[in-house]
């Protein structure tokens, strides 16, 4: 087939998640011969009051441009425009299709020329949940634009929220030669339970922090393992029962992931939750609250316990219920983790993803 020229929209470089996700549909996409161009802009000039507050609540300042990003050793091209405003079309190459990936990046492809290419919104959340403008959050959703979602929840609010059916779902993948255990694995001999922590309360650490309190009034020996991006916050301080790495690198998160009995996610809103998946194809089971894919992954009971939301008590009980697992039902619990995260590639999502893109190409 003919290679497209595709240009993908971000809001700026750096390490979260969403950019993560990019960034891979970038270098895989290219890899399978298409013209890729990655467009940013630069992020905003931290004010003088904006890094006194940070370092007050002891998280330090970003330097934005000398910190790594997920796009520093991709070969798709990049181009960051050198200031703070939105991306026109005098900063774009024509394409075949163009995608936002958030919120602000659907409000300047909105205006963008015809031969820009036309229009795709990736959806990886609903953004409002987060804190941004809901008004112009939801004007975005009522854009004319291809939608394509990581999750049957954002389809569902599509079409019942935004009157718009057509939705394509295209479940995030993960890497599981890179995210690996070896086969088999047998239940720890001490009983662990990890997660990822941050301190914004949407991400529900508060709930894990309740949960394993419970949880450790049963199990005096429990271990609990985390990473993040962030160390503690006064916002929500990390107990000091809690064995925490910032920032780790590559190895040591299959290493967090490979050693745990069970991988605790307590989210109150996500748009997909990619730890979820990294932890399955380390062969840890997942207990999850019924947030982003949670649902789609865990509904058959098979690698993990899906858990009511915003509970505490019910994450302690999935939790718990894993601990007690003997030896040959928890490996093949674990099993089971690992089948169901190799159903979910990155081959296999950015096929989707790719077909998906010519559709509208095509159209």
């Amino acid at each position: 087939m003919k290679p497209m020229r595709i240009t993908i929209v971000i809001p700026n470089i750096g390490l979260d998640g969403g950019l993560r996700v990019a960034a891979l549909y970038a270098e895989r996409l290219t890899a399978r011969g298409h013209q890729i161009l990655l467009a940013a802009r630069r992020p905003r000039p931290l004010r003088k009051s904006h890094i006194a507050r940070k370092l007050l609540a002891g998280r330090g300042v970003w330097r934005r441009w000398a910190d790594p990003t997920h796009f520093d050793r991709i070969d798709s091209d990049l181009h960051v425009i050198n200031e703070f405003r939105p991306i026109d079309d005098h900063d774009l190459p024509d394409a075949d299709v163009v995608v936002a990936t958030w919120w602000e990046t659907a409000e300047w492809v909105s205006h963008l020329s015809p031969s820009k290419g036309k229009p795709v919104y990736f959806l990886q959340g609903y953004d409002a949940g987060s804190g941004q403008p809901a008004d112009r959050v939801d004007a975005t959703w009522r854009l004319p634009m291809q939608k394509i979602t990581v999750a049957q929840w954002l389809a569902d609010m599509a079409r019942d929220e935004f009157n718009d059916p057509n939705a394509i779902i295209v479940p995030n993948g993960v890497d599981t030669t890179l995210f690996n255990a070896a086969p088999r694995r047998t239940k720890p001999a001490t009983p662990t339970i990890g997660f990822v922590y941050h301190d914004l309360p949407i991400k529900g650490c508060d709930l894990i922090f309740g949960a394993l309190e419970k949880l450790r009034a049963k199990h005096p020996d429990l271990r609990v393992r985390s990473f993040g991006l962030i160390g503690s916050t006064p916002r929500l301080s990390i107990p000091n029962w809690v064995e925490h790495t910032t920032c780790p690198s590559h190895a040591r998160i299959v290493d967090l992931y490979s050693s745990c009995t069970a991988w605790a996610w307590g989210s109150r809103q996500e748009g997909f939750g990619l730890p979820i998946l990294e932890a399955m194809a380390c062969r840890t089971p997942v207990v999850a609250t019924r947030a982003g894919a949670a649902p789609d992954l865990l509904a058959s009971g098979d690698g993990g316990v899906l858990v009511p939301s915003d509970d505490a008590n019910a994450l302690a009980d999935g939790l718990h219920e894993i601990l007690l697992l003997n030896d040959d039902e928890w490996s093949r619990r674990s099993e089971q983790a690992r089948t169901i995260a190799e159903h979910h590639s990155w081959d296999r999502a950015v096929e989707l993803f790719e077909g998906a893109l010519r559709r509208v190409a095509d159209a």
